[in-house]
């Protein structure tokens, strides 16, 4: 299961109460939660200050906003 579609499940669930009928819905309900998921992986491409501090503190041998981005791209691979 790609991220995109992990996300955009956990969406609807939190979005029906907790109910998980992902399974039974049609693709034209899926969609929106696709969409959502897509839309916070961009957001979460770029790193926040804080966010590049903090993995620059785990390896001053490299940067963290690189690793960061190619992981979040690799999420939206194909996705968005």
């Amino acid at each position: 299961m790609s991220m995109v579609e992990a996300m955009a499940r956990k969406l609807a669930i939190h979005a029906c109460g907790g109910r998980d009928d992902w399974n039974k819905w049609a693709e034209f309900d899926r969609q929106p939660y696709r969409d959502q998921a897509i839309a916070a992986l961009k957001a979460l491409r770029d790193p926040t200050p804080e966010m590049v501090e903090a993995g620059q503190a785990v390896d001053c041998t490299i940067t963290a906003e690189p690793v960061w981005q190619a992981m979040i791209d690799a999420a939206l691979d194909g996705e968005g």
